[in-house]
């Protein structure tokens, strides 16, 4: 992408030319004058430019809003594909047990997770997650199986027989509808090979209507190449139509609509699959984008905290309806780096396995409570379902023996803590880091002056073991961290890559829930207070506490959340006017947990 087309890509209203548009662009934001040249001039002035030319100017604007450093073709690059605002928004983002919701636009989590992990949902089931997924412990998660699902003229959908007509009225009121009319007997729109796992139980649904004719017409499921007959359930009013829950094949599962009689049409919308297996409620879920990120970082995922409350009439029928809270809530899964070395883990079985000099622990899931699994050679001790054991390896091998009740699953990990399962069949697999991260697109969707981080979270058992110089939360620039608090709730360090200042805070052990709030201004002060809910233990750090060298709010760069916990309730960022300068005010506004309410 060049500068041009960056540019063009935000300035674009009318679709007139790159010059045209430019010149309404800087009318709009302060340029006056019969041409181009003049309206740039007086635009930068306007901005704060000190007269000189274009280019000089320019730089200097862009440096004031937080660009930089780099030459002016790099300011202006990234100027433009920011969105090229020139006025910087308050930023108010809460990413509470489920999401993200902004009061401003722009912004976004990021997982950089390299490696496919799992997290166990509301129902206790272990469910696959994508690569630099985000993941939500204890939620209700659904993947939209079918693809492209809001464009079906496009591959893997295919033709066959039939013509397929878009712009359509939806249920919606919009115009994101196809109607599907059959050139021949058995005439289709599908896909092909679906994809799903062999064995599956696959949900699927259709939003259709009948539009002409009276013939058959079926819904692929997840039954190979076989259709559900959705005859009788077929109106000429919109409805959301699925048929019976099927075990995928896992080789050519079709996803799509068929007509068995030639000259038939009926308007299809909104195409889904799910993988439902084990779910109690196996009622397809409400219907998600297959090519949209929602709160889960990947396309076609989304985590909820309520249950589904979709119900079926009859038995094709889908009737929506809002489902329950989920108790407990979920909360964001946030974990470090790890392998499994038991394998194959889904088939437990006494071997040997020789594990170098660190610190470990063995876990185990079994069906009946009686399970276990005793340590003998270079370390000693049993894990049960009940108690994973925490033990240390001498680099001599170890023998793992299972006995007792029905194992289903193991995990002899390199942690000092159980974390999500990492299944293994021929060799060890390890997981990556999860590395969440809050990218600030300055003078986009993040004013700098002024703000309040507030950052819940509880430690996990084990995790006040954790190394004192692993960063649990830091505000950072392109380069350091500009403000660090540890893993284990015990010290709060800054360093601008010269000088730092480490402060000791209240030890807090496993399973303290612990409310942080970082609050820095526009005169480069810095205060983080603390406060321990189940302790009752409050601490403030102030200004020549927290940070040694010359904190610069304009070098904040993003919020790097490190993979030192698993548990995180809740993290807040609000930025821009609404720090007024008082820290206790800030405290008491801290400690009376108001401000999810107050500010959002």
């Amino acid at each position: 992408m060049t500068i041009n087309d960056a540019m063009y890509a935000v300035i674009n209203i009318t679709n007139l030319s790159l010059e045209d548009e430019y010149y309404n662009w800087l009318g709009a934001n302060g340029g006056i004058g019969d041409t181009v040249m003049d309206r740039e001039y007086t635009m930068l002035v306007s901005q704060g430019g000190v007269p000189g030319t274009v280019d000089d100017m320019w730089y200097q604007v862009l440096i004031t809003l937080g660009y930089g450093p780099g030459s002016l073709g790099d300011l202006l690059f990234d100027f433009w594909v920011s969105g090229g605002n020139l006025s910087p928004v308050d930023l108010i983002l809460s990413i509470g047990n489920l999401g993200i919701t902004f009061d401003a636009a722009g912004g976004s989590l990021a997982n950089g997770r390299a490696t496919p992990a799992t997290v166990t949902g509301f129902e206790g089931n272990i469910l696959p997650a994508s690569a630099n997924e985000i993941r939500y412990r204890g939620a209700r998660r659904v993947t939209n199986l079918a693809a492209s699902s809001e464009d079906l003229t496009v591959a893997p959908w295919v033709k066959v027989d039939a013509t397929l007509t878009p712009g359509i009225l939806d249920p919606d009121g919009g115009t994101s509808a196809y109607t599907v009319i059959a050139t021949a007997n058995a005439g289709r729109v599908y896909i092909n090979d679906a994809g799903y796992d062999a064995g599956a139980e696959i949900a699927a649904s259709f939003w259709v209507r009948r539009r002409t004719g009276s013939g058959t017409v079926l819904l692929y499921g997840g039954d190979g190449a076989n259709g559900v007959d959705v005859t009788a359930s077929l109106t000429g009013a919109w409805q959301r139509l699925t048929p019976a829950v099927t075990a995928a094949s896992g080789a050519a599962d079709r996803m799509g609509v068929k007509l068995n009689v030639a000259g038939d049409a009926v308007d299809v919308w909104h195409p889904q699959a799910e993988d439902v297996t084990n779910q109690t409620n196996q009622t397809p879920a409400t219907y998600i984008n297959s090519e949209q990120i929602f709160n889960c970082n990947v396309l076609g995922v989304k985590a909820y905290d309520t249950h589904n409350g979709n119900s079926i009439s009859g038995t094709q029928i889908v009737i929506e309806a809002p489902g329950a809270d989920i108790s407990p809530k979920p909360h964001m899964l946030h974990e470090p780096a790890a392998t499994n070395f038991a394998f194959p883990s889904d088939v437990p079985a006494t071997q040997t396995i020789t594990l170098a000099a660190a610190n470990y622990t063995v876990w185990l899931d079994d069906a009946d409570g009686l399970g276990s699994i005793v340590l003998s050679g270079g370390a000693t001790g049993t894990a049960t379902s009940a108690a994973a054991l925490q033990f240390v390896a001498d680099g001599t091998p170890i023998t793992f023996t299972h006995a007792g009740g029905g194992n289903i699953r193991w995990q002899v990990e390199d942690n000092d803590f159980r974390t999500s399962y990492m299944p293994t069949v021929a060799s060890a697999e390890p997981r990556d880091i999860d590395a969440i991260t809050l990218p600030l697109v300055v003078g986009s969707n993040f004013k700098q002056d002024a703000g309040i981080l507030v950052f819940e979270h509880v430690l996990e058992p084990g995790q006040a073991e954790v190394s004192s110089l692993q960063g649990l939360l830091s505000l950072q620039n392109s380069t350091d961290s500009l403000l660090r608090l540890n893993a284990t709730a015990t010290q709060a360090e800054s360093t601008d890559g010269v000088t730092s200042a480490v402060v000791t805070t209240p030890a807090f052990g496993p399973g303290t829930e612990i409310i942080y709030s970082v609050i820095w201004d526009s005169t480069s002060s810095v205060y983080v207070v603390g406060v321990s809910v189940d302790q009752g233990v409050s601490f403030t750090w102030g200004p020549d506490q927290v940070y040694g060298g010359s904190f610069v709010v304009e070098s904040i760069f993003r919020i790097f959340l490190n993979a030192n916990f698993t548990n995180l309730l809740d993290l807040a960022v609000i930025t821009g006017g609404l720090v007024d300068g008082s820290v206790e005010a800030s405290k008491d506004w801290v400690e009376s947990r108001s401000w999810a309410l107050s500010w959002l």
